[in-house]
């Protein structure tokens, strides 16, 4: 069904913008690989290659080390750099495929648990504090009971459990699977033992699995609340008496002002007097007194002046 959440789009088209945008970087390292090939020796040389290692085989070491004529110091170098802008490139591809994943297990959980809070909320007719610790599982459960569905039914639903995998195989153990092995030497069966599975990641998968995503949230029943809303911590008996008795201190001594009792006069203007220090305002409007209990600083009530002496300035 249709998602009516902002948040979402946002978040999938943020993610998909970043995939696109991070292939488009231009530098050093690019320029490099653009520009070269990986570095080899002439025809004339590659012939004659066999020879030459045999004539280096009979040489001393001393003739080897930097006086070879068959090495080329500036070669060595293109080469080795040419090695590194590779292996940095390389390096750099998977971090953004990890983003990816990353980012869309986080977007599925945060969506599930979203429809699942707001579903608990409706039920309880005001906020569930207890929602804001729903893991996923239990979110599924909330959502399969609320509309008789399974998620695991859901279209796209095993490529939604194999990103949750992969990230946090990715996560916890640089992209091992858990408890998944493959033959060391494939067809060799136990022969040469096994090895742990590590995930691939390249272009094709993570554009895959960015469609598996959408897919499976525009199946997903229900409306997501929209951008996240602030989250309060619960708070028991004691924290609510203690709030109250903070504002009642606070009141008391002045801190918030002079406490108005507002009444009309018989020239049609107002009078303000504090509850507090017993302070008289008077002004034409009611707005006006308002105005002038800021202006001036209520020294707090006497009992307040007589417990708690220098207190507040």
């Amino acid at each position: 069904m249709p998602i009516k959440g902002m948040w979402y789009h946002f978040k999938m088209e943020c993610i998909e913008e970043f995939l696109s945008r991070a292939f488009l970087v231009r530098d050093h390292y690019t320029e490099l690989l653009e520009a070269s090939e990986a570095p080899s020796l002439e025809g004339e040389q590659i012939e004659d290659n066999s020879q030459a290692e045999a004539e280096i085989e009979h040489k001393e070491p001393t003739d080897v080390e930097g006086t070879d004529p068959l090495f080329d110091y500036d070669e060595f170098l293109a080469e080795a750099e040419y090695d590194r802008a590779l292996d940095m490139l390389l390096g750099y591809q998977e971090i953004v495929f990890r983003a990816v994943y990353w980012e869309l297990n986080a977007l599925v959980e945060l969506e599930l648990k979203n429809l699942a809070r707001s579903l608990l909320d409706v039920e309880a007719d005001s906020p569930v504090s207890s929602t804001s610790r729903c893991g996923r599982k239990g979110a599924c459960r909330v959502i399969e009971r609320e509309f008789g569905i399974q998620i695991d039914d859901l279209p796209r639903a095993k490529e939604i459990d194999e990103i949750r995998k992969i990230a946090n195989a990715y996560k916890h153990d640089d992209g091992f699977a858990d408890d998944v092995w493959e033959e060391a030497a494939p067809g060799a069966g136990p022969l040469f033992g096994y090895r742990a599975v590590r995930y691939q990641l390249d272009w094709d998968k993570t554009a895959e699995a960015v469609q598996a995503v959408r897919e499976f949230m525009r199946a997903l029943p229900g409306e997501r609340q929209g951008f996240p809303e602030p989250r309060s911590k619960p708070e028991d008996a004691a924290t609510l008496r203690e709030r109250r008795e903070t504002w009642a201190y606070l009141e008391e001594s002045g801190a918030l002002g002079h406490q108005l009792a507002i009444a009309p006069e018989d020239d049609g203007g107002f009078r303000g007097t504090c509850r507090l220090c017993g302070k008289v305002f008077r002004g034409e409007r009611e707005v006006i007194l308002y105005c002038l209990r800021l202006q001036d600083r209520c020294p707090g009530s006497p009992r307040f002046r007589r417990e708690c002496p220098g207190t507040l300035p």
